[in-house]
């Protein structure tokens, strides 16, 4: 059996997080308001460390950045513009397939994960943003994976 083509797609952040940041910070402003006309000590205290939590998680969040996802017909790579090191090995599980819309699983090899990076990283891909690359995304995430010994010759 043919091992898929080669194929390499961007992984961009979610367009809903800033629809997600944006009511984020409107809970965060109303339950502010409510807390100062409350007046109670309690309140504003509870509501002080919500707001400092949500700003924090806010702030990180805006740390997402594009991941470049590849096949090369034997292993899966993930590089993104923020890492420093060069792209990681490892495998991609479909987590979700709805034709138009897929959630991928990448699990980076144990050799290759720097200390401080996350093992795993999740992808929405979706086929209008990569209208060419779709159908040999699709067969590389199916066909079986090539061994390293099958691309050489006889």
């Amino acid at each position: 059996m043919r091992a898929a083509p080669a194929v390499a797609v961007t992984a961009g952040p979610d367009p809903a997080r800033g629809l997600l940041r944006l009511l984020s910070a409107l809970a965060v402003g109303v339950t502010a308001l409510w807390a100062l006309q409350r007046g109670d000590g309690l309140a504003a205290a509870v509501t002080g460390l919500v707001v400092a939590g949500v700003a924090w998680l806010l702030w990180r969040d805006r740390q997402a950045s594009a991941q470049r996802l590849k096949w090369d017909g034997v292993d899966w790579w993930l590089a993104g513009p923020a890492d420093a090191a060069e792209p990681r090995a490892g495998k991609v599980a479909v987590a979700l397939d709805l034709d138009r819309w897929l959630l991928l699983r990448f699990r980076a090899d144990g050799r290759e994960v720097p200390a401080s990076g996350p093992r795993t990283r999740w992808l929405a891909m979706r086929r209008h943003e990569h209208p060419a690359e779709w159908h040999a995304l699709r067969c590389a995430l199916y066909s079986p994976a090539a061994s390293s010994g099958a691309s050489e010759g006889p």
